[in-house]
């Protein structure tokens, strides 16, 4: 995932600012952060969907307020909380219902890929063998190349790095071992199929693989992706360990951030079923 407001570069923000005393102080503090988002993207001509969401929460200033000054309280470095709406931004910019499906669906059909790869593999080095057993003892044959050798040289025919640099050391290397010192097509394919089987599909972040994780999908996929995000953070350092909102903040970050609609509004319980849920789900994988 690409950063979001880690671009304005923490190092021109000030180390501490005075412990906030009114919501109007942490509003200024955390909308400051976000309009020098947009300012700077739009210097470089960067992130226009970091931008918007970032206007989602700027259009929200009001409904927001509480959030901040909460936000403010529990942590003592602006840093810090240019760390927390940043992972709040990237992760509702690059993450929703359409983006959990398709990383579910492009799970599956990776594990399915697998499936199709070791299956075929198999099936083919059996048809190689078979094919060598009928030339090899019938009254017909085909042309056909068995040397792996030859065959890895002709596929690297019109890949010019293979044919400026490689090419002619593998080839001396190739006329100087017979046939039988290399591993055969139907080995190699065997190998492969072999790969295919054992190969284990895994999310290439924490956000994707939390977001994706339960067996349904569910609204509560972008929460964890969220929550997720803070994980990796607090384990870099860009944000405290033990960091942690109240319910009533979380559903209204979750309210503004999606623009739900009055009749879809979360409420506190919500959050509060959910970080139950997760600690459950959590001690379960631990048994």
């Amino acid at each position: 995932m690409a950063a979001a407001i880690s671009t304005i570069g923490v190092d021109s923000m000030k180390e501490t600012y005075p412990m906030t005393k009114s919501r109007i102080e942490a509003v200024e503090v955390c909308e400051g952060i976000l309009r020098k988002e947009i300012e700077y993207n739009e210097k470089n001509n960067i992130y226009p969907s970091i931008n918007a969401t970032v206007r989602v929460l700027l259009r929200q200033s009001q409904t927001m307020a509480p959030v901040y000054e909460e936000l403010c309280e529990l942590l003592a470095l602006e840093r810090y909380v240019a760390s927390f709406l940043d992972a709040l931004i990237s992760t509702f910019t690059f993450w929703d219902e359409d983006d959990m499906r398709k990383a579910r669906e492009d799970r599956s059909r990776l594990i399915q890929v697998n499936e199709d790869i070791s299956d075929l593999a198999s099936r083919l080095a059996d048809l190689l063998r078979e094919r060598e057993d009928i030339c090899n003892r019938a009254g017909f044959g085909c042309e056909r190349e068995t040397g792996l050798a030859a065959l890895f040289d002709r596929a690297g025919e019109h890949n010019p790095l293979y044919t400026m640099y490689p090419q002619d050391e593998f080839l001396r290397l190739a006329h100087r071992y017979d046939y039988k010192y290399w591993p055969s097509i139907e080995d190699l394919l065997k190998v492969l199929a072999c790969d295919a089987e054992q190969s284990e599909v895994y999310a290439h972040d924490a956000e994707t693989e939390a977001g994706t994780s339960s067996r349904k999908p569910s609204q509560y996929d972008v929460l964890r992706a969220f929550q997720a995000k803070l994980d990796d953070y607090a384990l870099g350092g860009s944000l405290p360990s033990n960091l942690r909102l109240s319910d009533s903040a979380m559903a209204t970050i979750l309210n503004c951030i999606t623009e739900l609609d009055a009749d879809s509004l979360v409420t506190a319980e919500y959050i509060k079923s959910f970080r139950q849920k997760e600690r459950e789900r959590f001690k379960s994988r631990r048994q």
